[in-house]
């Protein structure tokens, strides 16, 4: 069974949260993984949407910074999906770590 990891970060869905949305191949761990690594980056989480079908997992994370506000610096949201691809299991060119096991 074969998923595309993708890692989603984005203001237009919400008046409030940056939206994070994280679609991934479901393993032991996981939720905890991508929970630990938005809150290292000291966002905090208004809101989660755990969904998992079969194998595959859509989480989504309404989030904002540590004084309320949307991450708005595209510098931050690339370091937001890079925490959370890593999380994944995933290095920066997309090749599977030892996490992802």
């Amino acid at each position: 069974f074969i998923i595309e990891p993708q890692v989603t970060v984005t203001n237009e869905l919400s008046d409030r949260f940056t939206v994070i949305e994280v679609e991934c191949l479901d393993r032991h761990g996981l939720l905890y993984d991508m929970t630990h690594g938005i809150s290292e980056l000291n966002l905090d989480i208004a809101s989660a949407h755990i969904a998992t079908f079969g194998e595959r997992v859509v989480d989504t994370f309404y989030v904002t910074d540590l004084v309320g506000h949307k991450v708005t610096a595209k510098a931050r949201q690339a370091r937001i999906r890079r925490s959370l691809l890593a999380a994944i299991g995933l290095d920066e060119a997309g090749a599977l770590t030892a996490r992802a096991s």
